[in-house]
């Protein structure tokens, strides 16, 4: 494909998504109105950086009887475009523009919200999340996309905004919520974790721990006995694409160690002498 397709496909692309995007949001924001300010039901956010496992909570939440429920990513549109969101992205302005009137009708308001979050991995979070968004580092649809695997693994390196997992809860969590999350240590082994600031509740929870725990504590937190967590059976079509560079990439301690070491984001998920460890469990070759 040559260079002037490529830029007129994203452009088609980018049109056709703008649209979309703005008629899904006004599905959401008129079901939010009904559920909010008609039926007076108290929202349950599933706020959380993406591509840590959220979409399974969600929608396992969304088959909750009589529950309101909602899914996004942002709050603060600032950081969005800090962060380098695209505005085009069809699923990002849903959820983006979501997260802001949900912050300017909830939160703000001082009304009462529970809000679920999750922390993964941040290396396997940032490689899934490097696959999902390709267009937007590549400007190439990933199905039509050409390079070598030498190729991707430098765009990912040079273009994935890397340090999203470090930051988000800084950027996001605490000047909408007003939560600290790092000013709080966290109880590893327990894997889970609630903490308030005014009427805003956020139960964190560690990816890796198992599903009966995720069950146990979300049970508890939204008071919902019988809730149970579906998996959700998407098959990515780039399966065998994202194996392959699991496979030959390498990943330095130069880019490991912020992630793995900084202060912050240690005590959600392992020790600073584990990372390399956990990193081998997981089956991926990351370290040189």
């Amino acid at each position: 494909m040559t260079t002037a397709k490529a830029h007129v496909m994203n452009a088609l692309l980018d049109a056709r998504m703008l649209v979309r995007g703005r008629m899904r949001f006004y599905e959401h924001f008129l079901t939010f109105v009904r559920d909010f300010y008609i039926d007076g039901k108290m929202p349950i956010i599933v706020y959380s950086m993406g591509k840590t496992g959220t979409t399974s909570l969600a929608e396992s939440l969304q088959h909750t009887r009589g529950a309101a429920v909602y899914h996004i990513h942002r709050m603060n549109m600032s950081y969005a475009i800090r962060s380098g969101d695209r505005v085009l992205d069809n699923k990002a302005v849903v959820k983006n523009r979501l997260g802001a009137a949900l912050y300017s009708h909830v939160i703000k308001r001082g009304k009462p919200a529970k809000m679920n979050t999750l922390v993964r991995d941040p290396a396997r979070r940032n490689i899934s999340g490097f696959f999902q968004s390709f267009r937007n580092h590549a400007q190439v649809p990933l199905e039509h996309a050409r390079f070598s695997m030498d190729e991707m693994i430098r765009i990912f390196l040079e273009r994935y905004p890397h340090d999203t997992p470090i930051t988000w809860f800084d950027q996001e969590v605490k000047p909408m919520l007003g939560i600290d999350v790092y000013g709080t240590p966290f109880p590893r082994e327990q894997g889970h974790l609630v903490l308030t600031h005014g009427q805003s509740e956020l139960l964190i929870l560690k990816g890796e721990v198992a599903d009966t725990v995720k069950e146990q504590a979300i049970a508890a937190f939204l008071n919902l006995p019988s809730f149970r967590l579906m998996r959700s059976n998407v098959a990515e079509t780039y399966a065998e694409l994202y194996r392959q560079f699991l496979h030959q990439i390498r990943l330095s301690n130069v880019y490991l160690d912020p992630l793995y070491t900084i202060a912050a984001y240690t005590p959600l998920l392992h020790r600073c002498r584990d990372y390399q460890h956990v990193c081998i469990l997981a089956a991926f070759a990351l370290i040189e």
